[in-house]
């Protein structure tokens, strides 16, 4: 077991929903005959009815459904057809053709960062778990996140931009490429972050340094509950891709701990990681964590598991739940910064990133009118309490950018 803890295995007749037995068995990066037979029992009982497509889980159903036709099972035996306006999940033709254009920008960059003397660059996140994937263009992304030393930021950033790619702001790091490929540039400031960007080794065909696998699963588990634990089943499977890649060192998972803890977010990596364990069990579910520091925690990603309602709702809902103070110097202040500039200009090409690009005062008004649409619904009271759960659990970046980080929108899977 990577985690000495003191948790109980899950409680007897915690049985988990069709949907989260489902989902426990697609996320992987690929099925074995074991989890196939499993997935075929479950699909062929008589009390079997297809799920509806989550709008939560987007990134991960195109991995979902290449599991579900390899055990020989058609994906709508599974799910139907979600809720309208569900955008479609990519054919295997667009995961590989998106997965190629990934590697051209990759390649691209790394020569133009080579001609500048750049010392270290790190890829992170999808475009790192990627390579431990069975089939790596089902690994989704639409951005691509390099990590590289704070003093080579503005050296890197002159790279991208004689390499053909604009800056999205003057406030960001971020870059945009005219085929729609986004990239983040992210400096490390806490220690776990350090060691993931000095840690790592060149790989004997890859351009870039690459982090110990064991680096990467603790990294996972903060950047989940950086984004509220809204794409579990994503981390799951990237988990399992990193912590069964078959170079898994204990003494280098234990210092990621230690360096975990002097970033201030061991609890989120242990409670990660206990959750990941916990759905191998025979009867996965939240179980219950001696530790009542860990229990909230773990508690999130077990309800977030069972949970198909959007991302952006839940955005919405954490928007309204601010402090009425928060809310009222937000809007005061919005025609402040339109005057110093930052709205997007007239006639910008740029296409938005997704809901952070809209201006903040009509994100309110979108999170006032979707829990006005929701006061009759039965699921409002449970909604709220997780958009509370995911305010408590949310944790701090380990990297930034010193001109300020463009936020992550709802449309980007990383």
């Amino acid at each position: 077991m990577l985690l000495e803890q003191s948790c109980d295995k899950p409680s007897p007749g915690n049985d988990p929903s069709p949907f989260f037995a489902v989902m426990n068995l697609l996320a992987r990066p690929s099925m074995d005959e074991r989890d196939q037979v499993a997935l075929r029992n479950l699909v062929n009982a008589k009390t079997w009815s297809p799920i509806p497509l989550p709008s939560l889980h987007q990134e991960i159903l195109p991995l979902a459904r290449a599991n579900a036709e390899h055990a020989g099972i058609p994906f709508g035996t599974i799910f139907t057809q979600g809720e309208s306006g569900t955008p479609p999940i990519p054919v295997g033709s667009d995961c590989i053709k998106s997965f190629l254009a990934r590697q051209m920008h990759l390649s691209s960059l790394a020569k133009a960062f080579r001609e500048i003397g750049l010392s270290r660059v790190v890829p992170i996140k999808g475009a790192a778990v990627s390579l431990r994937m069975d089939s790596p263009p089902l690994r989704l992304m639409c951005d691509i996140d390099l990590l590289i030393p704070m003093t080579d930021l503005e050296k890197a950033a002159s790279a991208m931009k004689q390499a053909g790619w604009s800056r999205c702001s003057e406030r960001s790091l971020g870059f945009r490429h005219q085929s729609g490929w986004q990239v983040d540039l992210q400096a490390p400031v806490r220690p776990l972050g350090e060691a993931i960007l000095w840690a790592g080794s060149e790989g004997a065909e890859q351009p870039y340094y690459h982090a110990p696998v064991e680096y990467q699963v603790a990294f996972l588990a903060i950047h989940c509950f950086q984004g509220h634990g809204e794409k579990i089943w994503r981390d799951v499977a990237d988990y399992r891709a990193l912590r069964f890649a078959g170079d898994w060192d204990e003494d280098r998972w234990n210092h990621a701990r230690n360096l975990a803890k002097k970033s201030n977010h061991l609890q989120v990596v242990d409670a990660f990681v206990h959750f990941c364990e916990s759905l191998e069990s025979s009867n996965p579910g939240v179980g219950s964590c001696a530790s009542a520091e860990l229990a909230p925690y773990v508690k999130l990603l077990h309800d977030m598991a069972h949970e198909k309602t959007s991302e952006i709702s839940f955005h919405l809902l954490r928007q309204v739940k601010r402090p009425v103070r928060e809310i009222l110097r937000s809007l005061i202040s919005i025609q402040s910064r339109r005057n110093k500039g930052r709205a997007v200009a007239a006639g910008d090409p740029q296409p938005l990133r997704g809901l952070y690009d809209i201006p903040r005062n009509r994100r309110l008004l979108m999170g006032c009118g979707f829990v006005l649409g929701q006061v009759y619904s039965s699921r409002i009271r449970q909604l709220h309490r997780l958009a509370t759960a995911q305010k408590f659990c949310a944790v701090d970046s380990l990297f930034s950018s010193p001109g300020g980080r463009l936020p992550h929108g709802s449309s980007t899977s990383h």
